[in-house]
């Protein structure tokens, strides 16, 4: 449709792949750096970024964002929010057009890329000094992107980039500089979700749903404020991993969702980019494909032996009463797990790490007097009438639904022994993301209930196992049931609808 961000994809754009061990900590996120003084090649960034674009639009968007590039597309998103549904209505200077949310969306698309090609100049390039001349050099070449500077980095034989360096009288790079930038950026362009390690422990965090997402023969998913930012801050509290797809990929979704609701008589998954697969809603045929799938089963194979590991997907859900509490937590793969015999727990376990649950986080969030009054904590630990109906919000899809949770794929398939949904209402996320205190309580809280239910399984006569161990377990037992056709048998490997959340 006319209206739709036109495609200007500058090279591969597909879905993301795994990143090497490393590769995505915290200290190389995509997330760009503080705000920094004037700078000519913050000028220049302007000048192509706005090129083109009315005077008093980039004066009020700079101006606004601080005169810093990495706030411009934050800038745009909140404008476009406040354009109303059916019209734009968006106030500019007297005698000046107003912007379409049709210009505003593709400015912000290039604002994301822009502030992309600044990450890869501040990881290649440790003085502030060598960043400001590099950025600014490839900016007057016309490099505008992480794609296009990639394109002009090959084939590095014949360096096209050094090419229009030398042509501008500058001074080209040099070879070991053009490897390692190539090298960089053939994972950072198709990379749409980062892995940060923030230590070494066995507890991965997720949160899937920090971005607008398609789903399968379903209204699109919402996004769930904060949930990236809480993931990534938990993980530092606990010393483990955190999953969470790009700040520049959030904002990506953003611009398109924002975009799609200005055309209300189409249908809105159409806007959004069909390669972002809905990690927590995979059928099993495509797990073994997946690339966040993929991720974290490599962390858990990077761990140590003999370790009990701990999954805590991070989600949104509405306030009460549209939600009976402030924090659901589901446990129905684990239940699934233990009733089949899959699991290092017996259900006497799991039902003392359920109750521990919700004395723990009960206790935490009692001091945090949040509003409405409501149900602080629930804990959804069991099914109701088998594998073929579950409690909504409860960690697990119905059997017949053919689909995974993240809690499913953790205990069933990559071989955690714990793994919890975490739903938390929007009062409580932004409690959190404002009191690092608090967050701090919450991280804790699980983890003593994580901590207890370990420490009682010698006592039971249980043996630990491996997650590896635990993951061979598991699949070669759920192999039994897939069909031969299964790419996962073949390889011998192994409605939440939402509303304004």
């Amino acid at each position: 449709p006319g209206s739709r961000i036109r495609a200007r994809r500058d090279g591969p754009h597909q879905q993301g792949l795994g990143l090497p061990k490393g590769a995505g900590s915290l200290s190389g996120s995509m997330a760009p750096g503080a705000a920094r003084g004037k700078s000519l090649s913050q000028d220049a960034a302007f000048d192509l970024l706005f090129d083109g674009t009315r005077q008093e639009l980039r004066d009020s968007l700079v101006g606004r964002a601080g005169g810093v590039l990495s706030g411009v597309s934050k800038e745009i998103v909140d404008l476009l929010k406040r354009i109303p549904i059916l019209g734009s209505t968006l106030s500019c200077p007297p005698g000046s057009e107003t912007p379409s949310p049709q210009e505003l969306a593709e400015l912000g698309e290039r604002a994301v890329r822009l502030e992309e090609l600044e990450a890869v100049v501040r990881w290649q390039w440790q003085s502030q000094k060598d960043r400001e001349a590099v950025y600014l050099k490839l900016l007057r070449c016309g490099v505008d992107s992480q794609q296009a500077l990639l394109r002009s980095l090959l084939p590095q034989e014949r360096c096209s980039l050094n090419e229009l360096l030398e042509a501008e009288g500058l001074r080209p790079l040099r070879q070991q500089t053009v490897a390692e930038l190539v090298a960089e950026l053939q994972v950072r362009v198709q990379r749409r979700f980062e892995l940060s390690e923030a230590g070494s422990r066995q507890v991965l965090i997720t949160a899937p749903h920090n971005i607008f997402l398609q789903r399968d023969g379903c209204e699109p998913h919402l996004m769930e404020v904060h949930t990236a930012q809480i993931a990534l801050r938990m993980a530092r509290h606990l010393r483990g991993t955190c999953l969470a797809w790009t700040r520049a990929e959030q904002r990506r979704s953003e611009l398109r969702w924002l975009l799609a609701r200005q055309c209300p008589t189409e249908d809105p998954s159409t806007f959004l980019d069909s390669h972002n697969r809905d990690p927590n809603y995979l059928s099993v045929d495509e797990l073994v494909r997946n690339p966040w799938f993929q991720q974290m089963t490599r962390r858990v194979e990077s761990w140590p032996e003999g370790c009990m590991a701990l999954h805590i997907d991070v989600h949104g859900c509405r306030d009460p009463p549209s939600t009976p509490s402030h924090v659901t937590v589901g446990l129905a793969a684990m239940h699934r797990e233990v009733e089949a015999g899959r699991s290092p727990l017996s259900m006497t376990q799991l039902q003392a790490f359920a109750a521990s649950l919700e004395a723990e986080l009960t206790a935490v969030l009692r001091g945090l007097h949040l509003q409405p009054e409501s149900l602080l904590v629930r804990v959804l630990p069991a099914l109701n009438g088998g594998e073929d109906t579950c409690d909504h919000l409860s960690g697990a899809w119905a059997a017949s639904k053919g689909r995974m949770t993240q809690s499913q794929q953790a205990v069933a398939f990559v071989g955690f022994s714990h793994s919890c949904q975490l739903e938390m209402s929007k009062v409580l996320r932004r409690t959190l993301c404002g009191d690092n205190t608090a967050l701090a309580g919450v991280s804790h809280a699980l983890e003593k209930a994580w901590t207890a239910s370990i420490s009682e399984l010698p006592s039971q006569g249980r043996s630990y196992r491996t997650p590896q161990a635990m993951g061979s377990t598991a699949r070669r037992r759920k192999q039994e049931a897939l069909p031969a056709g299964s790419p996962i048998k073949a390889l011998g490997a192994l409605d939440r609808q939402s509303k304004e959340i």
